[in-house]
């Protein structure tokens, strides 16, 4: 059950970091789709000072309009907005990108063995792909591949709620910076996809443990549809129990710190919106929590 659930909770990390790159945006036209409800909180310092916090989902369906009014709303009256990375910028995805393959001159077969490979294989025919595709990836790349694979059976290739945001940044003349930047999550990441991680992921099976990723992944969607905090928090709360280490690297760590860079970005004068995924504010170890040990106040203004 734990190693079937860090499974899982790896999945979510990819999501958090890597699918902010999977999908396209729609066209600008009349928009007939239901809203999203999400997730909007204002926190106010013990000095008076206010900052706009929204949860994003990443990735998303394009059955849904993640950018409802009410973003739109508080985004036009924004000055700074501070996202995770900046996905929109050539540098991070050219980062992305290399940092997915494996030195010059490496080879997969350098570290999986013959049986890992077969099975790797197997499981990449199932999408119509050859193990020559993936034959000089990294343990990340190769995540990443079977990720944007089961996240498009699902149809999970849609905007973002961050590049939405973004891209509306942009085009306003908003300024835009980073919480934590690409540097930092690519350390993250490949700490979770090292080969050994690979390794036992092959040595599971794959349907059973895709259809509960992709169960999940759906939870976590229909979660911020309906902006469904107690829905969240039980998954939450069943993560932390279940999978502490991989928890503590995704979510207690990460909080810990964007709590502690909030607490001095507020301190500009500038209206700004932080736009982080929205699992970051959930459950008892959540951004939400530490800022209220700072002595800040929290209200949920959906």
């Amino acid at each position: 059950m734990i190693r079937g659930l860090k499974s899982k909770i790896s999945l979510g990390a990819l999501m958090v970091i890597t699918a902010m790159f999977i999908g396209c945006e729609p066209k600008e036209v009349e928009d007939n789709r239901p809203e999203t409800k999400g997730f909007i909180w204002e926190a106010t310092s013990p000095e008076g000072k206010t900052v706009t916090l929204v949860g994003t989902m990443h990735p998303a369906p394009s059955t849904y309009r993640l950018l409802n009014n009410k973003l739109q709303d508080i985004m036009a009256n924004t000055d700074v907005l501070t996202v995770e990375v900046d996905t929109s910028s050539n540098e991070v995805i050219s980062k992305i990108q290399k940092s997915m393959y494996l030195p010059e001159g490496e080879t997969i077969e350098d570290y999986l063995l013959e049986d890992e490979i077969n099975k790797l294989e197997e499981i990449l025919s199932s999408y119509g792909q050859k193990i020559d595709d993936v034959k000089n990836l990294n343990g990340y790349g190769i995540s990443q591949v079977i990720l944007s694979n089961q996240l498009s059976e699902i149809k999970f290739n849609g905007s973002t709620t961050d590049i939405l945001l973004i891209n509306l940044a942009k085009k306003n003349g908003i300024a835009i910076d980073e919480i934590e930047g690409i540097n930092f999550q690519l350390d993250i990441i490949n700490k979770l996809y090292d080969w050994e991680a690979v390794k036992k992921s092959l040595q599971i099976d794959f349907e059973s443990s895709k259809e509960e990723s992709l169960k999940i992944t759906n939870e976590i969607f229909e979660y911020y549809v309906n902006g469904d905090i107690e829905g969240a928090e039980k998954l939450e709360i069943l993560m932390r129990e279940e999978a502490g280490d991989v928890y503590d690297m995704m979510n207690v760590d990460r909080n810990i710190a964007m709590a502690d860079k909030i607490d001095e970005l507020i301190n500009d004068g500038k209206n700004r919106v932080v736009a982080v995924g929205y699992r970051h504010f959930i459950g008892e170890d959540s951004v939400l929590d530490y800022l209220e040990e700072k002595g800040y106040r929290i209200e949920n203004i959906n």
